[in-house]
């Protein structure tokens, strides 16, 4: 990706730590928020109303095969039994895996 282009991101687990890493993300030039999952359907719709262009998912299996050639990294907040098989999925869909420590 040049210095130029658009980073786009998508964010797995958008609730307190999760929220926090997500508007990190945002603060840094030439980054899209594109897609939100979050199993918690409330937390996805409070989400999506601040970023209604981004697509939501509650099933970040679904959202990483959707929309694989859209995503060009993905913040992964959620708990450790999740936080391993997503991101295992991003990284073997040779997507950036972002790691914040905040």
């Amino acid at each position: 990706i040049g210095a130029n282009d658009r980073i786009r991101f998508g964010a797995i687990g958008i609730n307190g730590m999760g929220w926090a890493d997500t508007q990190a993300l945002l603060k840094v030039p030439n980054v899209e928020l594109v897609a939100l999952c979050d199993v918690d359907q409330k937390n996805l719709e409070a989400a999506h109303k601040l970023y209604p262009t981004a697509k939501t998912y509650t099933d970040y299996r679904v959202m990483l095969k959707e929309m694989q050639s859209e995503i060009d990294a993905v913040v992964v907040s959620t708990p450790d039994h999740t936080h391993a098989p997503a991101s295992l999925m991003a990284m073997e869909m040779n997507m950036l895996h972002v790691l914040l420590l905040i």
